[in-house]
């Protein structure tokens, strides 16, 4: 079940078999993410590239941190690249007034 204990251990396991494998490192900082676990999400996303999603992450990961300009600039990049959910976590950022 996505968010059980179960789930998040299989993406735990592979980031420390594959420690330098950026889709191992990207799911496992959504994990670490999900669990507000912020610096930990940070030190996976150094190693997860600059694949659409792992720009949309770092976006979040900006935006959980208060660094709204960063979130919208990283989401606009996101977005150009296909990632649908990076236009629409600006809009939520508009909304709330915490985005120009």
């Amino acid at each position: 079940e996505p968010g059980s204990d179960e789930y998040c251990e299989v993406f735990e396991v592979a980031v420390r078999m594959y420690p330098d494998d950026p889709v191992a490192n990207l799911n496992a900082a959504n994990i670490a993410l999900g669990r507000n676990e912020l610096e930990r999400a940070a030190g996976y996303l150094s190693k997860a590239g600059n694949a659409p999603e792992a720009v949309y992450a770092r976006g979040i990961l900006a935006a959980k941190r208060g660094d709204y300009a960063d979130a919208v600039r990283l989401f606009d990049d996101a977005s150009t690249s296909g990632v649908s959910q990076a236009s629409e976590a600006v809009g939520q950022l508009r909304e709330l007034g915490l985005a120009e």
